[in-house]
């Protein structure tokens, strides 16, 4: 009775989640600017958004303002990141709905070279340097929040070294320390390689390190090809955490865009070494304003936890939205909301 139950609500949350894309799908029509159209007039997706930014930059500004006699006159960029907002269905994990929240905070006066952060979901992706995967969090009970500060040696060429330390918002609270090196080189036009290598100390892991490197070749105008790869080694693991990926994104025109990508995940020393492979599509297209981007994800892989017999096939199908944000200052600390700056994907 409980396979039939299990069996049936999955059907229901899939023709939801569907059901839901086709309501979207138009709205993302609805919501593609022809060329030349007039600007639109602020309406409540501003004032949301710039409200979101401005809450943040205020609390930052305060700190910064302990530290400094003239709280309100840096000028340049205040707080700014991204919120993400998915909501997916995969097998054998039901629906979930992901809040992810990447804010950078500067603290320009007490130190052009500091900077607070916070972060809510996938933030064991953010200690360990991990990029996020387009069909969420590696972990989907991962939902916590994190505050840290992060500090740019003034000996770091082109900040390609960075030191962070925070916590993780938990019972018990997860600190966690972290030194980042970062670098990026074009050898050839429209070819770049990226290595990034961290080494961190978390509470509950003790030391890790883990190592980054993506190629990326634009293969034509409209069509990038990239190869992210990510493993990671601690106190915590048995062996070697891993996530290699090939992604290639087509770019549509009109601010719309396909990412098609194969991956495959897990941990050389579990009793089964690849926990997941498979295929996906992410279909994203910008909605109403620059800084808002509507996505489509679908996509199958083939799961096999540890203790299971057999591999299992999981679809998965899901919608999300992304706001950009970005709160800017002038020579008197007053507030210019209508310049905004839309982060690249």
């Amino acid at each position: 009775m409980y396979d039939r139950f299990a069996s049936a609500f999955g059907s229901w949350a899939r023709s939801g989640i569907l059901a839901g894309a086709c309501l979207v799908m138009p709205l993302l029509a609805a919501a593609e600017k022809p060329p030349g159209a007039a600007p639109v007039a602020p309406g409540f997706l501003d004032r949301f958004q710039q409200g979101f930014a401005h809450t943040l930059d205020q609390s930052s500004r305060w700190v910064d303002g302990l530290f400094g006699e003239e709280r309100y006159t840096n000028a340049g960029k205040g707080a700014n990141g991204q919120l993400q907002v998915r909501t997916l269905w995969q097998e054998y994990q039901g629906i979930r709905v992901r809040t992810q929240l990447r804010a950078n905070l500067p603290l320009a006066q007490l130190s052009h070279r500091l900077n607070a952060f916070i972060g809510k979901g996938g933030t064991d992706d953010i200690v360990q340097d991990k990029n996020q995967s387009p069909t969420g969090s590696s972990d989907p009970k991962d939902n916590s929040w994190l505050v840290g500060l992060g500090y740019t040696p003034p000996w770091s060429h082109a900040q390609r070294v960075t030191l962070q330390a925070g916590a993780i918002l938990r019972w018990p609270p997860d600190a966690y320390v972290r030194a980042n090196y970062h670098y990026q080189h074009a050898f050839a036009p429209g070819q770049t390689v990226t290595f990034s290598e961290s080494v961190f100390w978390k509470e509950s892991e003790q030391f890790g390190c883990s190592s980054s490197l993506d190629f990326a070749w634009q293969l034509r105008d409209d069509l990038v090809l990239r190869f992210p790869n990510w493993a990671k080694i601690s106190d915590a693991t048995s062996g070697v955490q891993y996530d290699s990926r090939a992604h290639l994104y087509q770019k549509l025109g009109n601010h719309r865009a396909l990412l098609y990508g194969v991956g495959l995940q897990g941990d050389t020393r579990d009793a089964v070494p690849v926990r997941q492979y498979g295929a996906y599509v992410v279909y994203r297209q910008r909605m109403f304003r620059d800084w808002l981007t509507g996505e489509l994800i679908a996509g199958a892989t083939m799961l096999r936890e540890n203790g299971w017999s057999r591999r299992k096939l999981s679809t998965i199908v899901g919608v999300g939205f992304e706001m950009a944000f970005e709160e800017k200052h002038d020579a008197t600390g007053s507030v210019l909301s209508d310049r905004l700056l839309r982060s690249p994907q």
